[in-house]
């Protein structure tokens, strides 16, 4: 939603692709998957965005051949590390698009597509080559149902 402000307390599903929807983050033989060592990088900086972001919370998430799915939690800045309620989403009008990369979930997903891009392609000896596709799908998770839904769609999607 390009006028929605993605900075106030609730829980955020991001869904991130690779480049060309390219099957990086596991090796794919026959009808199974793989998990690679950039699976274990990308996880890695997942964990991370707490420590960076302190009014963030992560939950949960999966890393598959060729996507991540998560859900962010913003907590609010200088708030006690708890979920908020999910409830009080509000809209604001942003006075332009470049506003939205000082936005905390916007930061964040661009933290987490830089830092692991940049450290799979150290391991790897390709600097500077994309990882990610431009851009994220991101929700803003109405309500606790609709949370508890997208929790357990990102636990069940390796089995699908």
């Amino acid at each position: 939603m390009p006028e929605y402000d993605y900075s106030p307390p609730g829980a955020y599903f991001i869904t991130i692709c690779t480049i060309r929807r390219e099957c990086l983050l596991a090796e794919i033989l026959g009808s199974e998957s793989i998990p690679n060592q950039w699976r274990r990088t990308v996880l890695d900086v997942w964990r991370q965005l707490p420590e960076r972001y302190r009014s963030v919370q992560t939950d949960a998430f999966v890393v598959m051949p060729n996507h991540v799915h998560g859900i962010i939690i913003a907590t609010g800045v200088g708030a006690v590390q708890e979920p908020p309620s999910t409830t009080a989403i509000r809209e604001l009008p942003l006075p332009s698009p470049r506003s939205r990369r000082k936005m905390l979930i916007p930061r964040c997903v661009g933290y987490l597509k830089m830092k692991s891009a940049r450290t799979i392609n150290e391991m790897r000896g390709a600097h500077g080559t994309s990882i990610w596709q431009r851009g994220y799908h991101e929700r803003v998770t109405r309500n606790e149902k609709e949370l508890a839904r997208i929790q357990q769609y990102i636990a069940e999607n390796p089995l699908g």
